[in-house]
């Protein structure tokens, strides 16, 4: 009897210690479970964890290992780091208690400031404890897939969001900004390629800089992309209001659709694009070309929030469907949003300089522009403070070809205009056009 029961014992182990054991998933379980472990909750911790992992979709055995932090030797010291970078949070202020002083019952008499600097602590710790994992798994196991350009998917994970709008949503895009640092020190110091990139672009941009200036200038471009994130995730929970907003040039827009044949909203993966559907509420009916795993996340959010109005969704994988898709909006008169500055694997091209040098953008866009006559509208939207955003929509230009032999020359014509347009937002803010790949044609080739 007792060995079969410690056969099973072990069965159910070794299923759970194979349970979703990605290298990214074990270092993320680790991270959390770290963040679990820090809260005030003692004598939960465990059982927080192990629902977490449930929910979130992480090793349950690696959640519970980081939950450890909280062993009894260490308590003290996270429990009085905790309660005093909270207190300075709230009220600008350290606690006037010394170390030894602060127990868990005096702890508890400033529990508001022990739960919000449990909340630095832990993803401190997370993300840490979360690095470490993945360094030694990369040494232990290698990389888990080969590197691309570009694979046609956003960073980051469904779990990850969903986490995080949680937190957001609750405690407001400061603390988002908080619990971001440890993930952006992970990037940092762990996302070579990212790192390299960053700095390759950067200095096409700021010119020669420092050993130093480089980090530093890495570091902010890695920033500037996170808070990003936690806006977006912030105006998904709060709505509109979430922030100011500056706008010029939006009837730009309205002209274009006067003349019936819908418009062609172009943007890039620059400032606030993805907080630019908040100004567009009101002006037409609007679909947004997306990505596959984009376009789920889309649907989920709205079906969380049905009182929100929910945009058109086409796939852009989905070919010559999307196009028809396109096609039809467009003819009822209705806008149509999509990003033009990045090419997924396989897709079709044109060349355009950017930054002096050759690099390739999608063709569709501008191919579309001259089948469908459509007006074509640039928008572009950067972080301007802490609380504002500020867009700017240009005039509409439209590229349609007298003959059908010229549309391609027309649709090259189309790439190049959005090409400069881009070009003159990213040097007036650089560290806001999130692109860590090899974008011009001499790196790909390197």
């Amino acid at each position: 009897m007792v060995s079969a029961l410690r056969a099973r014992a072990q069965d159910v182990l070794r299923k759970l210690a194979k349970e979703h054991a990605s290298t990214p998933r074990l270092s993320a379980a680790v991270g959390v479970g770290a963040l679990v472990g820090s809260s005030p909750f003692f004598g939960f911790h465990t059982a927080i964890g192990l629902a977490l992992s449930r929910l979130l979709k992480l090793n349950a055995l690696a959640v519970t290992l980081g939950t450890q932090v909280s062993l009894p030797f260490l308590a003290p010291f996270l429990v009085f780091g905790s309660v005093q970078l909270g207190h300075l949070f709230l009220y600008g202020a350290w606690l006037e208690v010394p170390r030894a002083h602060l127990d868990l019952a005096v702890a508890r008499s400033f529990f508001s400031a022990w739960l919000v600097g449990s909340l630095a602590v832990g993803a401190g710790l997370g993300g840490a404890l979360g690095g470490l994992t993945w360094a030694l798994l990369r040494v232990t196991r290698g990389a888990d897939h080969e590197a691309h350009p570009w694979s046609g998917r956003s960073r980051g994970s469904g779990w990850g969001y969903d986490l995080f709008f949680r937190i957001i949503r609750l405690l407001g895009p400061r603390v988002g900004y908080v619990l971001l640092m440890p993930v952006i020190a992970f990037y940092f110091l762990f996302d070579s390629k990212g790192r390299r990139e960053s700095q390759r672009f950067l200095r096409r941009v700021l010119g020669p800089r420092t050993f130093l200036g480089r980090q530093a200038d890495t570091w902010r471009h890695f920033t500037a992309l996170g808070r990003s994130l936690v806006d977006r995730l912030f105006v998904m929970a709060r709505g509109r209001e979430a922030f100011e907003y500056g706008s010029e040039g939006f009837g730009h827009l309205q002209d274009a659709l006067t003349e019936g044949k819908g418009a062609i909203l172009l943007s890039g993966h620059f400032g606030s694009w993805s907080l630019a559907g908040t100004n567009l509420q009101g002006q037409a009916r609007t679909h947004v070309v997306v990505y596959d795993n984009e376009a789920e996340s889309i649907r989920r959010f709205f079906a969380r929030n049905p009182g929100r109005e929910a945009p058109g969704i086409i796939v852009q994988s989905q070919g010559p469907t999307a196009s028809m898709e396109i096609l039809r909006a467009l003819r009822a008169n209705e806008v149509v949003a999509m990003l033009a500055d990045r090419v997924a694997p396989g897709g079709a091209t044109v060349p355009v300089t950017f930054f002096g040098a050759t690099a390739q953008l999608p063709v569709g866009p501008f191919q579309l522009a001259a089948i469908s006559g459509a007006p074509v509208v640039v928008t572009f939207g950067h972080k301007a403070s802490a609380r504002r955003h500020d867009f700017v929509m240009l005039p509409a230009r439209h590229f349609t070809p007298e003959r059908r032999g010229d549309r391609e020359a027309v649709a090259a014509q189309g790439a190049q205009w959005f090409a400069e347009a881009l070009e003159a937002q990213v040097r007036a803010h650089p560290y806001q056009w999130f692109n860590f790949f090899p974008f011009w044609a001499e790196e790909q080739d390197a």
